[in-house]
């Protein structure tokens, strides 16, 4: 099978798939385990859904991106439809469950969970992951959530846990906390800033200017939250748009800003808004892509950015300082400045 990165990256040596993804299917099809209606966890790219479509897997769609490839890759290899799960939907019962280990423990730590409640008591988890990247946090954790836990021998520098015997408990997916203002925020494990507003956060909303009156402003990444509720609180009249491609992160948002102005919108990209519509987008992108770091979706941002935004609309980014993104930000837009900057965090102003 050809399984494809979606979108592209420009770094080729990038791959949709690695080792451990391959040790997961070797394994599961060399023991004869049942994997009719098994459970995919982050297959970010499709290769464990198209490989073993055969087999009706439930892949469980994390991030908007993710669903993408697997439905492109799905088709690219003539693969039937797969059975897409939303992450808090009922899953069907299945007797095992494949995933490959996320870097977030948090994140890692909620699907554990969830499959505690749908495996039945012979259900059986194989989690892959390349050797470089093991914790003891993630035994932690799987003792916590299985009887038996087991690793399996390495192959191309990647192994398994394998999981057994689910012990039923209760997980409160929601964590809260307060920040310096005694506000109370809340969020889903495995969103970004467990518990506390980031540093890059904390020193956009310090210099961010935004306009008065009738405006539509587009946060991409928005994740919690935070920045487009300081938006909001600068200016109520705001219409506002909170993106990010984390069904998780957007559920969480969804707790902490409201309104009839605010709009919440799980996409893996800014097509859904028109061209020359907007006054400002704001944006503390990621640059990282679990262990890859990967600057793809802060240049797609800064392009999609031009196009939506008015003649004289505005971007607003908040990035490491040691990030190369003003050439890129050039490419796109005549006029961009640095705001501000500390030892860390450059804010940069780019202008149509």
């Amino acid at each position: 099978m050809n399984i494809l990165r979606y979108p592209k990256s420009s770094d080729r040596s990038l791959k949709a798939w690695n080792a451990s993804d391959e040790l997961i299917i070797r394994t599961v099809l060399e023991d004869n385990v049942d994997i009719e209606d098994c459970i995919l966890l982050h297959d970010l790219f499709g290769y464990l859904s198209c490989h073993l479509n055969d087999h009706k897997p439930q892949a469980v769609i994390t991030f908007a991106s993710q669903e993408f490839s697997i439905q492109k890759n799905s088709e690219n290899n003539s693969c039937s439809k797969i059975q897409p799960k939303n992450i808090l939907e009922h899953w069907t019962t299945s007797k095992s469950a494949l995933m490959r280990i996320p870097k977030s423990l948090g994140l890692f730590e909620f699907y554990l969970a969830r499959l505690c409640e749908i495996l039945g008591k012979d259900g059986v988890v194989y989690c892959g992951f390349m050797t470089k990247y093991f914790t003891p946090s993630w035994l932690k954790l799987a003792e916590k959530y299985f009887e038996e836990v087991n690793q399996s021998l390495a192959h191309k520098k990647s192994r398994l846990l394998i999981l057994k015997k689910p012990i039923k408990s209760k997980l409160n997916y929601i964590e809260s906390f307060k920040d310096d203002n005694d506000i109370e925020w809340q969020q889903y494990l495995g969103v970004f800033s467990s518990g506390r507003i980031d540093s890059a956060s904390r020193f956009f909303m310090e210099h961010l200017e935004v306009p008065t009156g009738d405006i539509k402003v587009v946060d991409v990444g928005s994740g919690n939250g935070v920045l487009s509720k300081h938006v909001q609180t600068k200016n109520p009249d705001a219409e506002i748009h909170l993106v990010d491609d984390n069904s998780l992160a957007t559920l969480s948002s969804k707790l902490n800003i409201k309104g009839d102005q605010i709009h919440h919108h799980f996409s893996r990209n800014l097509d859904f808004l028109d061209d020359n519509s907007c006054d400002l987008v704001i944006s503390n992108p990621p640059f990282h892509f679990e262990y890859e770091l990967n600057l793809d979706v802060a240049f797609r941002t800064f392009k999609d950015a031009y196009r939506i935004l008015k003649k004289g609309g505005e971007l607003w980014v908040v990035a490491n300082n040691n990030l190369a993104y003003k050439p890129q930000m050039l490419k796109s837009f005549d006029n961009c400045v640095v705001i501000a900057q500390n030892r860390k965090f450059n804010i940069y102003r780019c202008k149509k």
